[in-house]
């Protein structure tokens, strides 16, 4: 895999994420590209790939926003976990993905607004809408993943084909 068509990958989420994707909220919620790019990227091509795809992505997310070091912490801990889950676990890629995103999108949302809670000190609205919101935004992930995973596994396996 070559680092430079990544990293250009990632940026591609990133862009698209801040600039397109607000106006396609789902009460209220809008997709994490780079969160799905980080499960795909990890089960492509292993936990190293998915824990640097992690920290990059985090860390673009974390300059974005008021937060530091939410994104890149849960974002790294998923592409590793994600990784090795896939190398040691389990198998085939394509029957993973989705769920995988699903179940990630959900952890994700609960260690971001429990970081921000616990060592930021932001205040959490109430239950229900806090999980009604990580509700939809799973779901959400879950359901544009098999759009993106077909493009971003060809972009990452690229040079492996010729």
């Amino acid at each position: 895999m070559n680092w430079l068509r990544l990293f250009v990958l990632i940026l591609f989420a990133l862009i698209v994420q801040t600039v397109l994707m607000p106006h396609f909220k789902v009460f209220g919620v809008v997709p994490d590209l780079l969160l799905i790019l980080v499960v795909i990227s990890a089960i492509v091509l292993g936990r190293r790939y998915g824990i640097a795809v992690g920290v990059v992505a985090g860390f673009m997310q974390d300059i974005l926003s008021s937060t530091v070091y939410v994104h890149i912490i849960s974002k790294a801990l998923i592409g590793y976990s994600i990784g090795f889950i896939k190398e040691n676990i389990l198998g085939a890629e394509e029957a993973i993905s989705t769920v995988t995103v699903s179940i990630v999108s959900f952890i994700s949302a609960v260690i971001d607004i429990s970081f921000l809670y616990f060592f930021i000190g932001k205040p959490v609205s109430t239950i229900f809408y806090m999980l009604a919101t990580i509700i939809i935004y799973s779901l959400y992930n879950m359901a544009i993943t098999p759009l993106i995973y077909p493009a971003a596994k060809k972009i990452m396996l690229y040079d492996e084909e010729k």
